[in-house]
């Protein structure tokens, strides 16, 4: 948070966007918030050419690149998802490409900026389900969290998708499983309390996202 203050400070004619799944506090601070899908749309509607931007850089990297004639500036300056960053530059993925050269490599915009410019295509989870849904290929190499290629499998028969590197896995993810899910569900617990001033703060920058994404 002092971190995100003090940029705030050095920069106020700043707008600040988050993504949707920072702590409530650091959505109280900020002015709308956004998903990895929605990014360079939600920030290139707004009126500031300066945006300040959290919390992975990589992220910021793949919307600058679209939003050229805006100023992002990614807070905090070292901010990554541990999982995306262990691709590193592709050099698995890229051995998977030349045993497969017809094969798309599709990977996500919180990988390292030398891992994207090698990809076909830098996607959300979601635009990289529907590519796989659309597209003609029928070999995928996939660069996100590996319980996505198990769901590509599941879900899309005939084609054949590979991890970009084995092992990306997300510990904190693999937390969340169909049990404890339906035990939270049918026991209504743990509760997760946020401060009401808080709560009421933190609404008001998922509310914009959700008027600007429509």
């Amino acid at each position: 948070m002092s971190v995100l203050r003090e940029a705030k400070d050095n920069h106020p004619e700043a707008a600040v966007v988050v993504y949707v799944n920072t702590l409530a506090e650091a959505k109280t601070e900020s002015d709308v918030t956004c998903t990895s899908a929605n990014a360079a749309e939600i920030i290139a509607q707004l009126k500031e050419d300066t945006i300040l931007f959290g919390p992975d850089r990589n992220l910021v990297w793949h919307v600058s690149r679209r939003i050229p004639d805006k100023t992002i500036i990614p807070i905090p300056d070292y901010g990554h998802c541990n999982v995306h960053r262990f691709f590193g530059e592709g050099t698995e993925a890229m051995e998977l490409k030349r045993k497969y050269p017809d094969a798309e490599l599709l990977i996500h915009p919180e990988c390292e900026p030398e891992f994207q410019l090698k990809a076909d295509h830098v996607l959300s989870t979601g635009g990289i389900y529907r590519r796989c849904v659309e597209s003609d290929a029928k070999v995928f190499i996939i660069g996100t969290e590996v319980g996505m290629v198990d769901r590509l499998r599941r879900e899309i028969p005939g084609k054949t998708f590979l991890p970009a590197k084995e092992h990306a896995e997300c510990s904190a993810m693999k937390r969340i499983d169909l049990e404890n899910t339906l035990e939270a569900l049918r026991l209504e617990e743990p509760v997760v309390e946020v401060p009401e001033d808080i709560a009421r703060r933190a609404r008001i920058p998922i509310e914009r996202m959700l008027e600007m994404s429509r």
